[in-house]
């Protein structure tokens, strides 16, 4: 590289030298996806919560020659720090070439993968499940070390059970009836680490090893200086001194991207850091935070800690504590506390593994979380384990280390406080070097707990520790409560903080554990006010802290502490069933692999060979990461890049846009906006601007896209664009009022959406309904009003995000690749948008990972936006939607606000139904009309109501586009009618189950179909003997509709026919619901269940269980859809 020092590793064995005009600070997973022809990781979130780009990286120590392997997530790593690392991706574990991995085998046979996008990084998790095993002795990993292998890892469609089925295959030790049905190619090859040899040329590029021990850094020949300063990184010249600290950051990058320094000392890193400010530095080891927070900016300076040997120790003292170095990973922390023989240690471990996720773990650093916790209040568990086990914090603070010879030859100031005084320490260059972990005597105590979302990968909403220690006497001493909250009463809202708790410490110290001091401690919780002043507050180095706890954090922090001492007063309270029932508390534990089994009717002899279970299409190739999806899709070295460039106001004039700063972008190509529409083409979609013109109407709303040679570049082009807003139009006449964000304030605006299928006709039939209902309300026995029910919104989170590649063909036509549901409809939009025939548009989707209803209207603006900025470059054009711009641009199912009116008898059974109902649609209507259509439609579901008035409206929020997604309309239906029915047997005291029994459409009298054994009813029954005319069970065109209906055959009974609730007809033979809900409650041994639950209920006082059993009726009509076929004469 011209005497530039180039970033080197490999790649599934092949070499990989980071081009020149790459920044080192791009990560791992755009990288292997652009640089090189491997594509099984796949970027799902962006930041390390999903899994799906996971990959495995070794390094070879170059003195013991022993290779160390982890998995990591790759769309956080930057490649800047993998000079040296061997990676392997899904692919090189196994591919269709040099034959599969039985894991990859297992995957397919046991249906273990749906749409396929979240596969390769579960196959790389359980490989590296397997690999930890075999290096620990275990030899084959058992179901639940899968299961907790996998925490980092997400599905949204698959389901986890044939996942779990297929890791359980690997363990040799599963009963096959636990498992799933498997295909018959399922191989039978036990679990193997797949081992790829480190390869030949890292080794002999690795640097020998260095003692730095007494190196100062001051010698311009140095060989540590040389090893600290000629891997630099993105294109810095490699020479033996080191660069010029104190010339400006400027003159040490390379277009603009940052300099990367390797320092292998303390000294050398002060070398490196002296003369640059703060802001324009980044102290870099595992780089997670980057997940955490988004748009992390890029400094100008980036200092790579992980080869400083003073940061990199992990071992036990003779006196018993843990000394742990800064770069030491939670996983390696948490492997040593596991393999010691200390209670205290092992709680402490269990706590560690719940952080994030194993790839997560894997990679983020001791020093970097509580550097995270100090400087960002990182939701921090480490923080508080740390500080309720007493630990003390080493640090350094670069800023004060002195000038001598750059800084070399100071005698560096290492000092030790403790965790509390650590987080309160103001200072932006304050390095951990390590952390010492006391020991826990046989006297000691420490427990734990965390509040949070999910057992794994889940941020806290509270946690606590807790560490006392037992004297002869039984009294207890030495006693420490941290606790970390947020400072909002509302759970999660505010900012963190991990503190010590005085008040809870003094209540508990000084007597022996008993119900008396652990009601003290509880109540002291409800009034604490702990100011702690630090020991060096002269210095200004600790700040006050207001410990008081308010709102549900109360409950919380009481329930933790409640949890973690319980169990060591079941003793003491033996006799006494309501005490004993108070105290029974424990802590959450790890869901495990679980257990279940599952039969099927023996289908082999009734219809070969469509009852073989086999393989989907192509399953091996999403196993083994081969499988091309949109974003996968290469189309030449004149591909150009593009980036949402979004509204950050949700309801103004744009006033302004200036793109100064985005065109001294490197690699910055174009801004495309409203103006780059084809004439004769139409700029909207489902009345959605493709690009806002003079207004915005949401927050993230798509202003423009920038467009640039790389997709980091035209990240940071877009963050570059500054757009100015106003309330006043160009004119400053015309104000615009207050953004409408909630449905309190869209009915108060009177805002909705004019939408025809809801509209409230003003018909005879629609008043004579509304008073039969009124007056049935009025005559009934029973009768609830202006009952309250909310559903909030569902995100479709599918593992692809939004993505189109465009690109110009011939003759002004297009092909357009598209994660889609509806070829027809993105075509249909790119064509309008472009003003151009719809033949002369080709789109293409070979699969899509995950949609879930998001990609049947919503994929339609990237297609198009990507359309229009290849049309205009003439340049392939790939749109990939990161994460947060697809949240930002998607909202999800439609949020609904119900209120409604009962009526009913002393049964339960309904006599008449009257529901008022709001959806939120966003800014535009979309397809969020659907959810209201399909919600009235179906809020009968299968019940007799016999008078039923559903008045619904669509509400217009300054908020993003609402639209379908899995069971549109009739989710909402479902929930809507049984919160109905449940409040019935609520207010009756009466079973719910029996109840909705006794509300059931009932078949004909003259059915002879065993399969319809009949439920009670005493209602007028909804349906009818005669010609099965109009029979489509759902919507469309019905038989009846322009020809007669087709009779039975002469001398033959009609068939019977009956009509649910909203009027559709089906025949009575197909009314399955009385056989399947019998035969669910004696296979599930429901009421048996149903008891278990209520006895465990009354025993327990704060575990609570729940068990119900729902109809759900779904009128499947899938739309008419385009197709053509082929006939070859060579077969």
């Amino acid at each position: 590289m011209n005497g530039l020092a180039a970033i080197q590793f490999a790649v599934n064995g092949e070499r990989v030298s980071v081009p020149g005009d790459v920044s080192p600070n791009s990560n791992l997973a755009d990288f292997i996806r652009t640089h090189t022809r491997f594509k099984g990781p796949k970027i799902g979130c962006g930041e390390g919560g999903c899994g799906a780009c996971a990959v495995e990286v070794s390094y070879c120590d170059a003195e013991t020659g022993k290779v160390s392997t982890r998995s990591i997530n790759s769309c956080l790593a930057p490649i800047g720090g993998l000079g040296g690392a061997a990676v392997t991706t899904v692919e090189g574990l196994g591919n269709s070439t040099k034959g599969f991995h039985p894991i990859q085998e297992r995957f397919a046979g046991f249906h273990a993968s749906q749409c396929g996008f979240c596969t390769p990084g579960f196959v790389v998790a359980a490989h590296g499940v397997v690999r930890r095993a075999a290096a620990a002795g275990k030899g084959t990993p058992t179901a639940d070390d899968f299961a907790a292998g996998l925490d980092g890892n997400l599905c949204r469609c698959t389901g986890y059970r044939p996942i779990i089925d297929a890791c359980k295959s690997l363990t040799g030790c599963a009963d096959l009836e636990d498992l799933g049905i498997c295909a018959p190619r399922c191989g039978h090859t036990a679990a193997t680490v797949a081992d790829t040899p480190f390869p030949d040329f890292l080794l002999s590029s690795q640097p020998a090893g260095i003692d730095a021990s007494n190196c100062t850094g001051s010698c311009n020949t140095c060989p540590s200086n040389a090893a600290c300063h000629s891997s630099l990184g993105h294109n810095q010249e490699a020479s033996q001194q080191p660069p010029d600290a104190a010339a400006p950051p400027s003159q040490q990058q390379h277009h603009g991207q940052s300099v990367w320094r390797h320092p292998r000392s303390l000294q050398q890193l002060h070398v490196a850091v002296s003369g640059v400010k703060p802001a324009d530095l980044r102290l870099l080891a595992g780089n997670t935070g980057s997940g955490v927070y988004k748009n992390w900016p890029v400094e100008p300076v980036v200092v790579d800690i992980r080869g400083i040997a003073e940061l990199d120790y992990l071992h036990r003292t003779s006196e018993g504590t843990v000394e742990v170095g800064a770069v030491t990973t939670l996983t390696q922390l948490a492997d040593q506390l596991q393999g010691s023989d200390s209670d205290g240690w092992h709680h402490m471990a269990k706590h560690l593994l719940r952080i994030a996720g194993t790839h997560v773990r894997n990679a983020a650093t001791v020093g970097g979380n509580l550097a995270l916790s100090r400087t960002r209040q990182l939701e921090s568990d480490l923080s508080t384990v740390l500080m309720g086990a007493g630990a003390s914090v080493r640090f350094l603070d670069l800023a004060t280390c002195g000038e001598g010879s750059n800084g070399a030859n100071k005698e560096l100031d290492i000092r030790s406080v403790s965790v509390e005084d650590f987080l309160a320490r103001k200072g932006d260059q304050l390095l951990v070097v390590g952390v010492s972990v006391p020991p826990f005597p046989s006297s000691a105590v420490f427990r734990s707990h965390k509040v949070s979302q999910r057992f794994f990968n889940s941020h806290a909403i509270a946690n606590m520790a807790l560490s006392y220690r037992v004297a002869s006497d039984g009294q207890l001493s030495d006693v420490r409560f941290a606790v970390g909250t947020f400072d909002k009463p509302a759970l999660g809202e505010g900012t963190w903080s991990a503190r010590r708790q005085p008040a809870v410490e003094k209540a508990l110290s000084g007597a022996a554990l008993s119900v008396e001091n652990l009601c003290a401690a509880l109540r002291a919780i409800r009034g604490l006010d702990d100011s702690h002043t630090g020991t060096d507050a002269a210095e200004g180095s600790c700040r006050g802290q207001d410990g008081r706890i308010e709102g549900l954090n109360v409950q919380l922090v009481q329930g933790m502490l409640l949890s973690a001492l319980a169990p060591f007063l079941q003793d003491q309270v033996e006799g006494d069933g309501q005490v004993a029932r108070l105290l029974k508390a424990s802590a959450m534990q790890p869901p495990g692999a679980g257990s279940a089994t599952q039969s099927w009717p023996a289908y082999d002899q009734d219809a070969p060979p469509v009852y073989l279970p086999v393989e989907k299409d192509a399953v091996r190739l999403q196993a083994s990461g081969e499988a091309t999806y949109t974003s996968d899709i290469g189309v030449g070295t004149e591909q150009l890049y593009a980036a949402t460039v979004p509204s950050s106001h949700a309801r103004a004039y744009i006033t302004k846009i200036d793109l100064c700063a985005a065109e001294e972008v490197p690699g910055f190509v174009a801004f495309i906006g409203e103006s780059d529409v084809p004439k004769g083409g139409n700029g909207k979609l489902f009345g959605d601007q493709l690009f806002a013109g003079s207004r915005v109407e949401y927050h993230g709303q798509r202003i423009g896209l920038a467009i640039a040679t790389s997709q980091r570049a035209a990240e940071d082009a877009a963050a570059a664009v500054e757009v100015t807003y106003s309330s006043k139009d160009a004119q400053g006449q015309n104000e615009l009022p207050p953004p409408v964000l909630t449905l309190e304030d869209a009915a108060a605006a009177n805002s909705y959406h004019d939408c025809p299928d809801l509209r409230d006709e003003a018909t005879m039939e629609a008043e004579s309904k509304a008073a039969r209902v009124e007056a049935a309300l009025e005559a009934a026995p029973h009768c609830i009003r202006g009952a309250h029910y909310t559903i909030g919104s569902q995100s479709h989170f599918y593992m692809e995000p939004q993505a189109a590649v465009a690109v110009p063909d011939e003759g002004g036509t297009i092909t357009v690749h598209s994660a889609t549901q509806s070829l027809d409809a993105v075509q249909r939009a790119v064509a309008n948008t472009l003003g151009v025939a719809h033949h002369q548009v080709k789109v293409v989707c070979r699969r899509v990972g995950g949609a879930f209803g998001g990609k049947s209207s919503r994929q339609m603006p990237p297609a198009a936006a990507a359309a229009v900025a290849a049309a205009k470059l003439r340049r392939p054009v790939r749109y990939v939607l990161n994460r947060n711009d697809d949240m930002r641009l998607n909202a999800g199912r439609c949020p609904t606000d119900i209120k409604y009116d009962v009526a009913f008898d002393g049964e339960g059974k309904l006599k008449a139904v009257r529901i008022h109902g709001i959806l939120s649609a966003g800014a535009v209507e979309d397809l969020a009309s659907q959810d209201g259509l399909l919600l009235k439609q179906g809020a009968c579901q299968a019940y007799d109501i016999p008078e039923l008035e559903v008045h619904l409206k669509l509400a217009r929020l300054n908020l993003p586009p609402h639209t379908i997604m899995r069971g549109p309309g009739f989710l909402q239906a479902v929930m809507v009618i049984e919160q109905v029915l449940e409040h019935v047997a609520a207010y009756l005291g009466v079973d719910a189950t029996e109840v909705k029994m006794r509300n059931f459409i009932s078949a004909p009298d003259d059915c002879q179909d065993e399969s319809l054994a009949s439920v009670p009813s005493d209602a007028s029954r909804p349906c009818f003997t005669g010609p099965a005319a109009g029979l489509d069970g759902g919507e469309g065109q019905q038989a009846g509709e322009g020809a007669p209906a087709e009779g039975p055959p002469e001398g033959d009974s009609p068939p019977a026919v009956m009509k649910t609730g909203d009027g559709k007809q089906f025949l009575a033979s197909l009314f399955t619901l009385p056989r399947l809900w019998q035969q669910l409650q004696e296979k599930a041994e429901f009421r048996k269940r149903e008891k278990e639950v209520t006895d465990f209920n009354a025993a327990n006082a704060w575990r609570k269980r729940g068990i119900a059993i729902t109809p759900v009726r779904f009128d499947c009509t899938p739309p008419a859809m385009a197709g053509g076929g082929h006939v070859y004469a060579d077969g």
